[in-house]
């Protein structure tokens, strides 16, 4: 290369050649069976994993946007002084609260435990007897309860977003089911979930895990293909389905595996939660002060080329591209103008951790899987990579989609690693 291209060019070359559709064989769910998860809430490796969960679900229930938010966790276990750190970033401000609302969570789960603790019946739990005599017991409800309620008000927007983008399309199908097996569709099937007083929440939620339980067995039904040999069923003979809409033209077959998975996915994280207060091997993290911080907002210039002519000859340098789209793509890019750009939130974690911050929390162990409310993008994945070749510190997440995002900002403190 003649000259080192800005990061920030190759990005925003990348999103105006594909957008934000999954382009670079980046895998969604990879396996990560091969990471060492060090320094979680116990050493155990079983604990460990455990720990990755339930980052995974304060990383995900601490969303309350229908969308744009992207939040992500870092953990550190100070096993001396029984402190637990989480560390909070997002792409943009940490929103005001966000701390006192996991704290609030926090307690609720340490109050659980303690419930469940004295219930336990004494004994060996090799067998996992034990545990499942303690989740059995009913004194942990009204527990239970308040914190169901607590993520609830917290994240009414984005749920009610989730569900007004599938519940008609959704609900279109299964008048295709029915039609289909000759059956009448129940009655007042649409009626209005949102209008329960808080008296009722206690039956929101016995419903509401009712139902997780009843999709759960749908989901894995016939080897986990139950749901699309349904829906292939449904439609074999149709060349459009009746559920298409514009949102979604290109969905067919009905992708029923994937909207019930979605609809139910934060009753599965918050079952994350409540199995952490019911471990016996976990439990004892309850009884650590948690202590929760935030990374300020940080951004970074990045200076674009600003022209077509400018944009091309950048193309041709580098030899990017298909030299046939070439004119075509430098047209997108020199639409973007000079702006300051966001450092995303898992690099903005990394950047935070590796730059000493001057106080006690340094030498605080740091696990190093950092839970991401949403799979990460093409350019942080890529990062994310150099930074572990460049240090002993390894950071992991839970996968990438591949997709490319902009604005995206270069972390600065990259070059003092």
């Amino acid at each position: 290369m003649a000259h080192e291209i800005d990061p920030h060019h190759l990005v925003l070359m990348m999103h105006a050649k594909y957008g934000s559709r999954r382009r670079d064989g980046a895998p969604g769910r990879p396996d990560t069976k091969d990471q060492i998860l060090e320094h979680g809430i116990g050493h155990d490796p079983d604990t460990n994993i455990q720990t990755k969960r339930i980052l995974d679900a304060f990383s995900s229930l601490a969303v309350h946007k229908p969308k744009t938010q992207v939040v992500a966790f870092a953990l550190q276990s100070d096993s001396a002084k029984k402190e637990i750190h989480l560390t909070i970033a997002e792409n943009k401000n940490v929103p005001v609260g966000l701390d006192t609302y996991v704290k609030e969570i926090w307690e609720g789960l340490r109050k659980l435990s303690e419930s469940y603790a004295s219930s336990r019946p004494e004994g060996s739990d090799e067998d996992g007897r034990l545990l499942e005599a303690a989740r059995r017991v009913p004194v942990g409800l009204p527990l239970e309860v308040e914190i169901y309620r607590t993520i609830s008000q917290h994240t009414v927007a984005k749920q009610l977003k989730r569900v007004e983008a599938r519940i008609v399309p959704l609900m279109k199908f299964m008048y295709e089911v029915f039609a289909y097996r000759g059956d009448t569709f129940p009655q007042d099937f649409d009626q209005n979930l949102y209008t329960f007083t808080d008296e009722e929440w206690e039956f929101i939620f016995r419903a509401g895990m009712a139902v997780r339980d009843e999709a759960a067995i749908v989901l894995t039904a016939g080897d986990h293909f139950g749901c699309e040999r349904l829906a292939e069923e449904v439609n074999l003979s149709r060349e459009r389905p009746e559920y298409a809409s514009v949102e979604h033209p290109a969905e067919y077959p009905f992708p029923l595996w994937r909207t019930i998975e979605k609809l139910i996915s934060q009753s599965g994280y918050l079952d994350n939660l409540f199995e952490f207060a019911t471990s016996p091997h976990l439990s004892p993290a309850l009884q650590s002060s948690l202590i929760v911080s935030m990374v300020p907002n940080q951004t970074c210039p990045a200076k674009l080329p600003g022209s077509r002519e400018a944009c091309e000859s950048i193309l041709i340098a580098e030899d990017l591209g298909d030299p046939a789209d070439r004119r075509e793509v430098a047209g997108k890019l020199a639409e973007y103008d000079t702006k300051t750009c966001p450092i995303h939130c898992e690099c903005k974690l990394v950047q935070h951790f590796k730059t000493r911050q001057g106080n006690q929390v340094d030498v605080i162990p740091l696990f190093n899987y950092l839970a991401v409310s949403k799979l990460s993008g093409g350019a942080c994945r890529i990062w994310l990579e150099a930074v572990n070749e460049l240090g002993e510190q390894q950071f992991y997440t839970r996968g990438s989609h591949g997709a490319w995002y902009w604005p995206w900002g270069m972390p600065t403190a990259v070059y003092s690693f």
